[in-house]
C-alpha cells in the first residue's frame, strides 16, 4: 500500500501510516505492545552506516593475541596445554561436558515433556478414542441391535407400519393446519 502511494509522490510520515493502517496498532496491542506494532516500528529513523576504527583495531589485535597464543601453546611448548588442564581440572571436566547443558535439557524432557505427552496421550485414548470414536461405533451397534427386532420378514407387519407412519403424518398435517 505504501510503495504505491510513493508510486505516486504521496510521502506518509509515521503517523500517517499508523492512522491509515490501524490492523497493524490493533495486532500489536492484542501482541501486548502498549501503543501497538506502529510505536515499535517507528521507535526511532534509520541512520547512516558507522565505521568505527578503534573497534575495528581493538577486534584485530585480539584475533592476532588468540593466533599467537594458540600457536604459542600447540607449536613452541606443546606440553603446556597438558599441565594447564591438570592443574584446571574442574573447569575441564565442566568445559567438557559442556557445562552439564546436555543433561539439564535431557532431564527437562524426561521429567516435563514426557510427563504432559503421558497426559496428552492418555486423554486422546481414553477420552477421544474410546468415548468419541469407540462410543460413536458402539451407539451405531446397539441402535442395530435394537432395529434387528423390527425386520421380523412379514409383509403384513411392514405394510401396518406404512399405514401408521402415514396416518401420523397426516394427522400431524391437519393439526399444523388448523
Amino acid at each position: 500500500m505504501l510503495a504505491n502511494l510513493r508510486r505516486y509522490g504521496i510521502e506518509l510520515d509515521e503517523t500517517d501510516i499508523k492512522r491509515e493502517c490501524p490492523v497493524f496498532d490493533q495486532v500489536g496491542r492484542a501482541m501486548g505492545f502498549p501503543g501497538g506494532i506502529g510505536d515499535v516500528i517507528f521507535l526511532q529513523h534509520p541512520h547512516a552506516f558507522d565505521f568505527n576504527v578503534a573497534v575495528t583495531l581493538g577486534s584485530i589485535a585480539l584475533v592476532a593475541a588468540g593466533l599467537g597464543a594458540g600457536w604459542y601453546a600447540w607449536v613452541v611448548r606443546p606440553q603446556l596445554p597438558t599441565r594447564i588442564m591438570a592443574r584446571l581440572q574442574p573447569v575441564h571436566t565442566l568445559v567438557s561436558n559442556e557445562y552439564y547443558l546436555d543433561d539439564l535439557y535431557q532431564a527437562i524432557i524426561d521429567r516435563v515433556i514426557l510427563a504432559g505427552a503421558r497426559v496428552v496421550a492418555w486423554f486422546d485414548r481414553n477420552v477421544v478414542n474410546d468415548t468419541g470414536i469407540d462410543g460413536a461405533a458402539y451407539t451405531t451397534g446397539f441402535a442395530a441391535y435394537l432395529m434387528k427386532f423390527q425386520q421380523t420378514g412379514k409383509l403384513p407387519n411392514y405394510a401396518l407400519a406404512m399405514v401408521i407412519g402415514i396416518v401420523a403424518l397426516a394427522v400431524v398435517a391437519f393439526s399444523l393446519k388448523a
